[in-house]
């Protein structure tokens, strides 16, 4: 009995010090080059700040004008319900929505949407591994907007 306490209590400290929160200056550690072999890479830094926006904030963020509205669905979720004015239409169902994602520019900010919000995640998640920083979802999707009385173009 006394030798299981004692090992409880000389591993416990060990344990926990691997799960310590990491500090600011490890996170830019963490996000500068790693050299790989013969090239060297530059991490992304993920995003950190919320990315799930209600209908209210997206609309907000978006009425800045220097931002790129993206709604995935398809051309006839278009059609059937409409888009957000100024929404640029990259259905993510089309097998080149990836090649088409790549090609942005990934210093600029993104908004997102599909119907209520699974495939703007997917969306998200892919430009989050194509090194986007800057992607915001629409919580709910264009339902949601529709929802709150927000307008669509059709």
């Amino acid at each position: 009995m006394k030798k299981t306490l004692l090992s409880i209590a000389i591993l416990a400290p060990v344990l926990f010090m691997g799960c310590q929160k990491t500090t600011g200056s490890e996170k830019a550690e963490n996000s500068e080059s790693i050299a790989t072999s013969d090239k060297v890479t530059t991490a992304v830094t993920p995003q950190t700040e919320n990315y799930l926006l209600s209908p209210a904030e997206f609309k907000q963020k978006t009425s800045n004008g220097d931002v790129v509205i993206i709604d995935v669905r398809t051309a006839g979720e278009l059609a059937s319900l409409g888009y957000i004015k100024g929404a640029e239409h990259l259905d993510i169902k089309a097998n080149d929505f990836k090649d088409k994602i790549a090609a942005l520019d990934k210093d600029k900010e993104y908004y997102v949407y599909c119907h209520a919000g699974g495939r703007s995640a997917s969306a998200k998640k892919i430009m989050d591994n194509l090194g986007f920083t800057k992607v915001y979802d629409l919580k709910g999707g264009i339902s949601a907007w529709l929802a709150a009385g927000y307008e669509v173009a059709k």
